[in-house]
């Protein structure tokens, strides 16, 4: 099953950039909730950090583009793997019948050890 991720980045120069633009962000951002992740990335130190999920349309990310420049947006959606139930169970059962195979073989072999001090 393929679940998709959003995300929406904004590129700072420095933190004092940052520090100076931090207010108007998060006012653009608004406490919107939805299922978009945001991220600020800070381009001298190559800092990231993580803010909450947002709700993000064309016309919010247009915003963003107009107040920080579009060069310093990126949305991104990308597809993620998730496993169901059915392929843990497939992946576990073939686990356990791997361990179940190493216990008899130790087993067989601690068996011949004691049979041949004995």
């Amino acid at each position: 099953m393929t679940v998709k991720s959003k995300e929406i980045w904004v590129r700072f120069e420095n933190m004092e950039s940052y520090r100076e633009n931090e207010k108007k962000l998060c006012t653009l951002l608004s406490e919107t909730p939805g299922d978009c992740t945001a991220f600020v990335f800070i381009n001298d130190v190559k800092n990231v950090r993580e803010l909450y999920t947002y709700y993000f349309d064309e016309e919010k990310i247009s915003l963003l583009e107009d107040a920080f420049g579009k060069e310093n947006v990126r949305f991104r959606e990308k597809g993620i793997h998730v496993r169901d139930d059915w392929e843990y169970r497939d992946i576990f059962e073939d686990l356990l019948e791997r361990i179940a195979d190493s216990l008899e073989n130790i087993s067989i072999t601690l068996r011949r050890i004691y049979d041949d001090r004995a």
